[in-house]
Parts: structure tokens; sequence; C-alpha cells
């Protein structure tokens, strides 16, 4: 098995193993009130072989087993009493857009975001394309002044140090302005 580790050898062995008929009855009789984990442990098998035949064999938890697992859950977070105020409601029905506006702009404009998530991407597509590829070219980039720098070694794009920055011509569009390494200040 060419590109396959050990441990992924043995999991994939795990994954083969077949029940027999008095691991089946077992895990019939206990699935309805034994964790899964639990049960996994005690037949030496992955939790990917119990899930795989209960739902062969259509197997539920009981009511009274659901039931303790949700008060459990509900001790452990508090009763679940600040879900169902009125303001977490109405922060469920709002859509991200809606609860913090348009972040990625904020971003753009170099506010802070307002919500919590990440924004990667900061500057438009093609910009970002175009900077990956005179980068490659072995162009030196100046995001402030938005300027490209070339030296001798420099595999040089003529068509587009031709445009000036921001002109549009056919498909091609300059975002940067071309200049020598030595009139870098």
């Amino acid at each position: 098995m060419r590109g396959f580790t050990e441990k992924s050898k043995r999991m994939k062995r795990q994954k083969q193993k077949h029940l027999t008929a008095s691991e089946l009855a077992f895990l019939i009789e206990h699935y309805p009130d034994t964790p899964n984990a639990v049960l996994a442990e005690q037949m030496g098998v992955s939790l990917w072989t119990i899930k795989s035949r209960v739902t062969k064999h259509r197997l539920r938890k009981s009511p009274e087993y659901i039931s303790r697992q949700r008060s459990e859950l509900a001790v452990k977070y508090d009763n679940g009493a600040h879900l169902n105020t009125p303001e977490s409601r109405r922060k469920r029905e709002q859509t991200m857009k809606e609860r913090y506006g348009n972040d990625v702009l904020r971003v753009r404009w170099g506010l802070d975001p307002v919500s919590k998530n990440r924004h990667y991407r900061t500057e438009p597509r093609e910009r970002l394309l175009q900077r990956n590829r005179l980068q490659r070219l072995g162009y030196i980039v100046d995001q402030e002044t938005l300027t490209a720098y070339y030296t001798e070694t420099t595999h040089r794009a003529p068509r587009l140090e031709k445009l000036k920055r921001g002109v549009k011509k056919g498909k091609m569009k300059s975002y940067y302005d071309f200049k020598p390494l030595s009139e870098k200040k």
C-alpha cells in the first residue's frame, strides 16, 4: 500500500472489522442506554463501526437516555435560560450582515471590523492576483505606494508596464506603477 502510513493501515483494518453475532446482540441490547464512546471501548471497535452498525440495523437511543442527556446539558449550561430571552431570539433571526453590516468594506477602508470573523481579503481579488504574479516574476511590490520595483534579474512584463495605474485596456488593468529599484526611496 503505497502512500499510507502505518496508522492509516491500522485504521483501515479496524474499519473493516465485522461484528460477530454475539457482539451484534451486545450492541443491540446496550445501545439504547449507553454512550457510543463507551460501547466502542467495551467492544474494541471504532466509533465509525458503531455508527455504521446502528444505521444498518436502525437502532435508536431510548427516550429516557435522551431526556437524561438533555437535562445534563441543561444543568451544564445553566438550564439554557439565556437562550429564551427576546434579545437572543432576535439575534438568532438576524443574519450576519444585518448584525454587523458590511465588515469587509470596513476592513478595506482601514477601520476595525465589528465582528469577530476573519476577513482575509482586504483588497480586490484582481489586484491580489496581479501582485502574486508580479512577485513570481521577481518584482518587489510596495503595498503602501502601490509600486512594483524591478531589477536586472526580473522577468519583466512589458505590456503591463506600458499601462498607467487604473487604466483598463482590454482585460488588463494595472494596479501598480513600475519603477527601477534604484528609484526606491
